[in-house]
């Protein structure tokens, strides 16, 4: 079995383990298409490494490089990140304009969210 088959099996209980639901066939393609190339990279990886601990699959192998970059370092570098959530479908997180919806300061204490010392 190639490994392109292997991670197309994968595929299908990624989705089922993760709870992943798509919007439409071009964005399951295109997640296929990230979830492929991470199996690659995990495959390799693997492969090679015999001193370290071991890659393998996780919730966001079907994240591209570039959305996890922009999902880890909060920057706004793309207009949608698809995140899953667990017995929903995924909910879509625009990051594309996150800093112009975020206050320059908050007031915590008249908000309530600050308590006196005890």
């Amino acid at each position: 079995m190639s490994l392109e088959d292997v991670a197309i099996r994968l595929w299908s209980a990624h989705k089922l383990e993760h709870n992943v639901i798509f919007d439409s066939i071009e964005n399951e393609r295109r997640r296929l298409c990230n979830f492929k190339e991470n199996h690659q990279f995990i495959h390799n990886f693997n492969l090679h490494n015999t001193h370290y601990h071991y890659c393998r699959h996780n919730h966001l192998s079907h994240w591209s490089h570039e959305e996890y970059m922009a999902w880890l370092t909060l920057k706004p570098k793309l207009p949608v990140v698809s995140t899953p959530t667990h017995g929903t479908t995924p909910k879509e997180t625009a990051t594309k304009d996150i800093k112009s919806t975020l206050p320059s300061s908050v007031d915590w204490k008249a908000l309530g969210k600050v308590t006196s010392v005890k």
